[in-house]
């Protein structure tokens, strides 16, 4: 009877224990992790990740390589559970090539709290602390305290020029307008620490020959920023600034190819929108705008209605509009397609426009920056 026992509670031992093991196997959950990468990234290096658990290999830098699910959105997938905390790094095969801050100081760890593996974790690496900190190329004057006697403030405006502007001293250049000038090349003033690195991008691609010579200016914001970007309030004023004021001194001071041919206007968000209302209204001054995570949700979508408020462009222009799937992009779509639906109906050729969603994209600079050269090559192009 002891041994039958003795049996009985061993047999009683091992179902417990394998009954655990089930249990801790099936908490267990798959997690998509998708990590962006700046555009500067050398295009022949792998990207790594490692951590804190077994399956990242205990902080080897080279452990698990992610697979390039587009040319700059790489993905692994994760057996987690869910409340567990996981701490990871993003390498290109060593510690010297680790994800980094705009100064190229090595990040700390990612921390993420995996509270529903349903939902994808997207992480923007921002550099890599083997490339330095990233630094303007070219050079820019910053003109603080430029007033506006149409809004009756002031505010610092940026105008960039690429090396070959002075290297080519009788060389003409078109120019690019952007609002939110702040975040445009100075990562300490940026708002999230990250400019979107427009001077990099130009630099290439004038150096690829996929864009002609480009003068880049980029007016700051005020703390009216919403009144002076919405047509409807201040936009209009706005505008008058941009173009009464503003341009006129650009084109006294600096090189400029005058025309509405070699003028365009660029911006994101809420100055995405008033890059287009600028564009529809004064193409007489504007040839093409981009307008990167376009809200046209915004105040029940009396942005569509703009475009069927006011006549169609006599001059010929090009419209560019996109947004990501992810983060505050993510609900974007139906209102931005509506747009898309209203600009054709109003007859706007369909190549007078170029509409893209972005995988994994977020609303911030790190993601605009990531995809800026393609807004860039068809706006500036003939």
């Amino acid at each position: 009877m002891a041994k039958n026992n003795k049996f009985l509670l061993l047999l009683i031992l091992c179902v417990f224990f394998i009954g655990q093991g089930v249990i801790a196997a099936t908490s267990l959950k798959r997690v998509d992790i998708f990590v962006s990468v700046p555009r500067f990234t050398p295009s022949q290096d792998p990207i790594y990740i490692t951590g804190n658990t077994e399956e990242l290999c205990r902080w080897k830098p080279d452990c698990r390589k992610l697979t390039q699910s587009t040319q700059s959105v790489f993905h692994t997938t994760l057996n987690v559970t869910p409340g567990e905390q996981l701490k990871l790094k993003f390498t290109r095969g060593d510690w010297k090539s680790q994800a980094a801050d705009e100064t190229g100081k090595a990040w700390e760890d990612f921390i993420i709290d995996v509270r529903d593996p349903s939902d994808p974790i997207v992480i923007a690496v921002v550099n890599w602390s083997d490339l330095g900190p990233l630094k303007p190329v070219g050079k820019i004057d910053s003109y603080t305290h430029f007033f506006s006697p149409q809004l009756k403030n002031d505010r610092t405006i940026h105008v960039w020029t690429p090396d070959s502007y002075r290297e080519e001293s009788a060389e003409q250049y078109q120019v690019i307008y952007m609002h939110d000038g702040q975040n445009v090349f100075h990562a300490e003033t940026s708002t999230f620490g990250v400019p979107w690195g427009i001077d990099g991008t130009v630099t290439s691609l004038m150096e690829e020959k996929a864009i002609g010579r480009t003068i880049v200016v980029a007016i700051d914001c005020t703390e009216d920023r919403t009144e002076e970007y919405d047509f409807f309030r201040n936009g209009a004023t706005y505008a008058r600034f941009v173009i009464d004021t503003v341009k006129p001194f650009i084109d006294s001071h600096y090189r400029t190819l005058k025309d509405r041919n070699h003028t365009f206007v660029m911006g994101s968000s809420m100055g995405a929108l008033i890059s287009l209302e600028m564009l529809w209204v004064h193409s007489d001054v504007f040839s093409a705008a981009a307008s990167l995570s376009l809200p046209a949700f915004y105040e029940n979508e009396k942005f569509v209605s703009f475009f069927q408020a006011h006549p169609v462009p006599k001059a010929p222009v090009k419209i560019y509009f996109d947004h990501g799937d992810y983060g505050d992009d993510k609900s974007y779509e139906p209102s931005v397609k509506r747009f898309h639906q209203q600009l054709l109906s109003v007859g706007v050729h369909p190549s007078q426009i170029f509409y893209q969603v972005f995988p994994f994209a977020e609303h911030n600079e790190a993601a605009w920056a990531r995809r800026l050269d393609i807004p860039l090559k068809f706006i500036l192009n003939k």
